[in-house]
């Protein structure tokens, strides 16, 4: 799984897919109409996002409704069965299920969704409460292409929150503004942990149906085929790996409670990395009191002990909250009972999941190819194609595999008083994440500079002497440089810049006056600005624009004034024009007094910029 900072945002999968593996649920009226009675298939509704605040490690809403608007006006009923809880920067580049339901065929040309104004909260990188009061708490999208409800196994409707255009800085502070956008998902979808209790196996065909709820607050989700194979990863309820598949069917029984990684596929089957069978206690309902994730700041293991800040609360928040209030730390013991298990299913191809069909990966790569875009960066395809998996994975673990920086998950039967005893400790990303500033780059591309930030884990754990510490970044063990955004494009090492905003993935050894961190992946914070375009040559995909406002640096020299910018292959849409297309087509019917505004994200430097994310506006002189 990705970290923490990975979160840009969140997608809901609703699981609009109208029909999901074996779930074939009844469809569900339109509480508006919502085209015809005929059934389309059950819907998966996904939740994913775009860049997140650098400021903040959590941000979590309720969403309350979800409905399509189909090409006649018709609303449907609510996709939701209830209030689901989403921490939009929590997703790891994965999706959220938030249910599967039934929803009348049709073409839908709008998504809209409303959350719970009295949900929002947030915790900044100390794990303090933040407060951001909400003022739009409902919004609309139009999807990037019609939604065709058909009778598919699955028609997925990809909810993806811009937490940056979500969180809007007025001059007193940041406000709350719901928004969404719905690109298409052009490949499987990467899920977050599935949860539900074994209801049918069939052994001989290597899968099982479960009937799923939402980890967070066990609301029901429906039926999931679960499909395992030679890759998936098999483990009892202590983290031990099944010697083999017949094993794991031999102890799986119906009613046992299970945990699901994997892929959503389009036959609306979840291909799984991996399965664990959970705990039960004795009345069979196996659920903790609560289920913290969390970073490791300091870490004693003579002692048992670790200091944790709090990152996401997933169950039991009444119970955290009784026991230590506002805290954003906490501290944890384990002893004999308490199960250690390794979760990282982080590939180093920064999340990418290896495709299973070989055919199918060249045909993606090849399509991704050919679009005849000019682009002379040669530094954005996906990543992915050609990584393979980093050896770390699911399995057992023990204390020992514990250091500062780790995010975990850690579930507790009881929580009372410090120090808290955990009965599970899972380890999320086996290898910590640094974070903090580009400082010197005279040695690329062998290594670099970096500062962290003061409440880096590293610096907090006294790995790292202070914030102002020179830290030595060496790049002989990398294996891939991405910008932090949805569709995480690779860029090449050259393209650092003094004052970027970088986070490293890697080990860290050395005195802490004189710190080094083998990398082995780095996540580019994009840069990020308001301006005008001035020329646009959509033959080229280039043009300029006149920077406004600069809100989040791109490191490096100034930018020249007007910026020269050209469009990445992987570039995202959003706002008043979905495509190229589009945005040319309003640029050049721009009445005068009008003005195409936008908000952009990617790299620049003192020749230009490569844009890879822009929302545009049309604007009017007063």
């Amino acid at each position: 799984m990705r970290t923490h900072h990975d979160r840009l945002g969140s997608l809901l999968l609703l699981s609009m897919v109208l029909s999901l593996s074996a779930l074939l649920v009844s469809c569900g009226g339109g509480g508006g109409g919502g085209g015809s009675s005929s059934s389309g298939g059950q819907t998966a509704v996904l939740v994913s996002g775009a860049p997140a605040d650098e400021d903040l490690c959590s941000l979590s809403v309720t969403v309350t409704s979800i409905t399509l608007v189909d090409d006649g006006g018709r609303e449907t009923a609510n996709l939701l069965a209830g209030p689901a809880a989403v921490d939009l920067l929590g997703l790891s580049g994965q999706h959220v299920l938030l249910s599967l339901v039934g929803a009348p065929a049709g073409t839908y040309v709008e998504v809209r969704a409303a959350i719970d104004p009295q949900s929002v909260q947030a915790r900044d990188v100390s794990g303090n409460p933040v407060e951001i009061p909400v003022t739009r708490d409902s919004t609309s999208a139009a999807p990037a292409h019609p939604i065709v409800l058909d009778g598919r196994p699955l028609v997925p409707v990809n909810l993806e929150v811009p937490v940056l255009d979500c969180l809007v800085d007025r001059g007193s502070g940041r406000e709350f503004q719901f928004v969404i956008g719905i690109p298409d998902l052009n490949s499987d979808a990467v899920l977050d942990v599935v949860v539900g209790r074994v209801t049918q196996e069939f052994p001989g065909q290597n899968r099982f149906v479960i009937e799923a709820v939402r980890g967070d607050d066990d609301a029901p989700v429906g039926p999931i085929t679960v499909v395992i194979d030679s890759r998936t990863v098999l483990l009892d309820r202590h983290g031990e790996e099944f010697g083999s598949s017949a094993q794991f069917f031999d102890a799986l029984e119906e009613g046992a409670l299970v945990e699901v990684h994997g892929q959503l596929r389009p036959d609306a089957t979840l291909l799984a990395d991996s399965v664990e069978i959970d705990d039960n206690d004795e009345d069979g309902h196996g659920r903790p009191v609560a289920q913290i994730e969390g970073t490791v700041l300091r870490l004693d293991l003579d002692h048992n002990l670790l200091v944790a800040r709090i990152d996401h609360i997933k169950s039991g928040a009444d119970h955290v909250r009784d026991a230590i209030g506002d805290d954003p730390t906490f501290t944890v013991t384990w002893d004999s009972s308490t199960v250690f298990v390794d979760h990282d299913g982080r590939r180093d191809d920064h999340g990418h999941h290896d495709d299973r069909d070989e055919d199918n990966d060249k045909d993606k790569h090849k399509k991704k190819h050919d679009d005849g875009r000019h682009d002379d960066g040669g530094d954005d395809d996906q990543g992915g194609d050609d990584n393979g998996d980093d050896g770390d994975g699911h399995g057992s673990a023990s204390e020992n595999d514990l250091a500062v920086g780790e995010r975990l998950e850690m579930k507790f039967l009881d929580f009372v008083s410090p120090p808290f005893l955990a009965h599970k400790i899972q380890i999320e990303d086996r290898r910590p994440e640094f974070a903090g500033t580009v400082h010197d780059i005279d040695d690329l591309p062998h290594s670099f500079v970096v500062h962290l930030d003061p409440s880096d884990p590293a610096v907090i754990g006294g790995l790292v002497a202070s914030s102002d510490t020179d830290v030595h970044v060496t790049l002989a063990n990398l294996r891939s440089v991405f910008l932090d955004l949805p569709e995480q494009p690779d860029i090449d090492v050259s393209r650092l810049l003094v004052d970027q905003r970088v986070h490293v993935l890697g080990q860290i050894s050395g005195d802490p006056s004189a710190p080094t961190i083998d990398a082995t992946t780095i996540r580019v914070d994009p840069g990020e600005l308001f301006g005008t375009i001035e020329t646009l040559d959509a033959d080229t995909h280039q043009g300029t624009l006149e920077v406004t406002r600069i809100e989040r640096s791109f490191g490096g020299p100034p930018l020249p004034d007007p910026l020269p910018f050209v469009f990445a292959r992987s570039m995202r849409f959003c706002g008043a024009a979905q495509s190229e297309r589009e945005l040319d087509d309003l640029f050049r019917h721009l009445e005068p007094g009008e003005h195409l505004t936008v908000r952009a994200l990617g790299l620049a430097d003192a020749d230009g910029a490569k844009l890879y994310d822009l929302r545009s506006e049309v604007t009017r002189d007063h």
